[in-house]
């Protein structure tokens, strides 16, 4: 799988499975209730999960180090918030079909 974010490629190999977290539809349903999210979200079988945000300040100088923790870690936040309802979400949805 191969995204493009900020100018840059990404090419994640088997056997992990990611997904542009931000631009997917159970998201942008969040993003309305003013919720954040990480760029990516990459998992592995065997080793996790990992959250990733890409910066590009090639066009405009980075923030202080202390407002761009603080965007992490509300993206990072927000991130797991929409991960757990849409998690309930689906938990749902699989048993009303049952």
């Amino acid at each position: 799988m191969i995204f493009e974010e900020s100018g840059r490629r990404f090419a994640f190999q088997r056997p992990w499975v990611a997904r542009a977290y931000d631009r997917h539809t159970y998201f942008q349903g969040l993003s309305s209730a003013g919720l954040k999210g990480v760029d990516f979200i990459a998992l592995h079988p065997r080793e996790g999960y990992l959250l990733m945000e890409v910066k590009n300040f090639r066009d405009h100088p980075p923030p202080p180090p202390s407002v761009l923790a603080q965007e992490l870690l509300r993206k990072t936040e927000d991130t797991l918030r929409g991960m757990d309802a849409i998690g309930g979400y689906l938990r749902r949805a699989w048993h009303r079909r049952r």
